[in-house]
Order: structure tokens, then C-alpha cells, then sequence
């Protein structure tokens, strides 16, 4: 990734897809998992190891 604000570039750690298992879809597509307590919407999350932006 790179850093939107001192634009240096470093490396992040992925989400496990094979991990996040979807049970269903709820009417506005949002997806519901089969574990409660994961939810991938909330790894999109990004800091700046340098800067920590």
C-alpha cells in the first residue's frame, strides 16, 4: 500500500478469504457470515507504519 499522505509505500496483511465463510445475503446485498464474531467489512483498514495515518 502506499501512504496517501507521505506517499512511501509498505507492505499489509491480507484477509484469509478461504476463512470468511458468507451464510447468507441480507434484502440490500449486505453479506450476513456464518461466524457472527467475523466480519470482512471491517478489514479494510489501512495505517502507515512510518507515520501511522
Amino acid at each position: 500500500m502506499e501512504c496517501l499522505l507521505y506517499e512511501k509505500t509498505s507492505t499489509t496483511k491480507r484477509v484469509r478469504s478461504r476463512f470468511v465463510k458468507v451464510a447468507k445475503y441480507d434484502t440490500d446485498f449486505c453479506p450476513i457470515y456464518a461466524d457472527s464474531t467475523i466480519n470482512a467489512l471491517f478489514y479494510n483498514i489501512f495505517v502507515c507504519p512510518h507515520w501511522y495515518f
